[in-house]
């Protein structure tokens, strides 16, 4: 019985001594720590404006480095008129070039050899969207551009009016209505130059107007035109012998 006592009351001992060494270990970290502390703190009291100095310096060449490493690229928005044919062509018409201008293959010979850009205008170009002007207050006046096809479209609000024996009347009130013959180009480009973003711009431009598809529609719709003249013509003459 007194071996084991002795056993168990040897164990204890290396117990608490154990926990005697951890404690010192913590005490002398917490010293050390408070020390180290104590001494990055004097060191930046002594030395505070030296500090500052590199601080603000650093800052300073962040910010200037960053914006010297900016690059401000043009990116236009203009709007043109077409009278003689629907703006939906256009819009085909512009989603096809700006379709061939994102294919890696094709899009500098295409802006080359279609648009007559030199090669360094042709890198430089990278997209082309079509927008419609829209009009929410009713006043023919586009007030936004929609750039999304899905959300340009017309939107009227209907009321039913009761009309007694006459019966019911809808009525509809436009909401949001396409401007006509109004649409939007909007050219986003890698150049820093404005002056090349309006040859840019005039080189698009020329392209559509010399568009075979339009030109037809173009062409088709003049000869209604001239017919409808004739029309006009034809029965002006007539009234006038009339009334002779």
């Amino acid at each position: 019985m007194e071996e084991q006592t002795n056993n168990e009351i040897d164990l204890l001992d290396l117990v608490v001594t154990c926990f005697k060494a951890i404690g010192r270990g913590i005490a002398v970290a917490v010293k050390g720590i408070g020390i180290a502390l104590a001494a990055c703190f004097g060191f930046c009291v002594r030395h505070f404006f030296w500090l500052l100095g590199g601080v603000a310096s650093g800052l300073i060449l962040i910010f200037l480095c960053t914006t010297l490493s900016k690059r401000n690229y043009v990116t236009g928005e203009a709007m043109l008129s077409c009278y003689g044919t629907s703006l939906s062509n256009i819009e085909n018409e512009v989603y096809k070039l700006n379709q061939m201008l994102q294919s890696e293959k094709t899009s500098l010979s295409f802006a080359q050899s279609k648009l007559g850009l030199s090669p360094e205008l042709a890198r430089s170009l990278k997209s082309i969207t079509f927008g419609y002007g829209m009009d929410i207050d009713n006043d023919t006046i586009a007030d936004y551009v929609e750039y999304t096809p899905g959300k340009a479209k017309n939107i009227y609000l209907e009321k039913t009016l009761k009309g007694g024996a006459n019966g019911d009347k809808i009525v509809k009130t436009p909401i949001q209505q396409k401007v006509s013959n109004i649409f939007y180009l909007k050219i986003e480009t890698n150049l820093e130059d404005i002056q090349d973003f309006h040859t840019m711009g005039q080189a698009i431009c020329d392209y559509l107007n010399h568009l075979p598809t339009l030109q037809t529609i173009l062409e088709l719709q003049r000869f209604s035109w001239e017919a409808r003249i004739e029309e006009i013509d034809r029965q002006k003459t007539l009234l006038d012998s009339m009334l002779r």
